[in-house]
């Protein structure tokens, strides 16, 4: 990969008023996601990785790069949700959908590199 002059971002609209955007941003020499999760307006949480982490794990988890990429996000998750919220956040069907969506905008980004 060469030198971002700009940071690449896609936002991913498929969950109704809960747009997530994927920011890749390059900083001390290393690439790295920024997830802005919304709701509406508001940015409801915030959590950034390693690009090259992600990919190594999508190819490396098990021979399903769909299920390794929603294994890494939650994982991601896990860092941003209190740990007593845990249980409640991961059982609801929106957040599911939200994490397609996260991965999704992350993707998109990805292409634009």
């Amino acid at each position: 990969m060469s030198m971002l002059r700009e940071k690449i971002q896609s936002i991913d609209h498929s969950v109704r008023d809960m747009s997530q955007q994927a920011i890749i941003w390059q900083g001390d020499g290393v690439y790295y996601v920024k997830i802005n999760s919304k709701v509406g307006a508001r940015i409801n949480y915030v959590y950034q990785f390693p690009l090259l982490e992600y990919i190594e794990t999508i190819k490396n988890l098990s021979a399903n790069p769909n299920w390794n990429k929603r294994e890494y996000i939650k994982n991601q998750l896990k860092r941003v949700i209190k740990p007593n919220n845990w249980g409640e956040y991961i059982s609801d069907p929106q957040t599911d959908r939200i994490i397609d969506s996260q991965i999704k905008a992350t993707d998109q980004a990805l292409l634009k590199l």
